[in-house]
């Protein structure tokens, strides 16, 4: 790897310009996406707590905290995937010629700001998920019950403001992303700088709009990063 941490975290342009002249590799990227899993799974055992404490049963409690740690680590995964698939699909409009693996690496180091913004969250989630409490559910035989008692958690002040916060922070981790990636975009997918900013900010703005209306005026839903 040419290229250095500092220049991919505030010059990308330097970055791969440097890294597009070595070959195709992802031991960076994974290294990357390993801690970002690591750091997910982290908060998806902080986030489910409350959930699990609804449960008399201790195994549907467990299963609650393993499926939150799972998918807080295969969702950065996921994440990377999907996200350089559709910006490679979008770059085929303006011609791009780079290949999907040289793409899916250079979004693999995009995704750095995710990490750091999973640790954050890390950080502030149990302040607010502390203040969360409870009453178990002895019986799920009553899906109304069941559901009444998930509310407590969703409609909990504590669980709202740190949705809101999570959400903002977010927003701003991508848009660091959404910046690395325009560059990483450009070099790997060889096009013009004008076009990997209209094929990266297009699915980020759309996808950023969702993520604030769905965190302050719909359902909440959980995760920073």
């Amino acid at each position: 790897m040419k290229g250095k941490i500092p220049d991919l975290l505030l010059n990308p342009e330097r970055f791969f310009s440097a890294e597009i002249e070595e070959p195709e590799s992802f031991r960076m990227p994974l290294l990357i996406l390993f801690i970002g899993g690591v750091a997910g799974a982290i908060l998806g055992y902080i986030t489910t707590g409350p959930f699990v404490k609804l449960y008399a049963d201790p195994g549907i409690g467990m299963f609650t905290t393993i499926s939150g740690i799972a998918g807080g680590f295969v969702s950065f995964f996921i994440s990377w995937i999907v996200i350089a698939a559709i910006l490679f699909l979008i770059s085929m409009a303006f011609r791009g010629s780079g290949t999907f693996k040289r793409t899916l690496e250079f979004i693999g180091f995009g995704m750095l700001p995710q990490v750091l913004g999973a640790i954050i969250s890390i950080i502030i989630a149990p302040s607010y998920f502390s203040r969360i409490v409870v009453s178990p559910i002895r019986s799920l035989t009553d899906i109304q019950v069941v559901l009444q008692a998930q509310n407590q958690v969703l409609k909990s002040p504590a669980y709202i403001e740190y949705q809101h916060i999570a959400a903002v922070l977010g927003i701003i981790f991508l848009l660091w992303s959404a910046n690395i990636w325009i560059f990483g975009l450009k070099h790997s997918r060889n096009i013009s700088l004008k076009h990997a900013v209209i094929t990266v900010l297009v699915p980020v703005v759309i996808f950023a709009g969702i993520s604030l209306y769905f965190a302050f005026f719909g359902m909440p839903f959980g995760g920073v990063a």
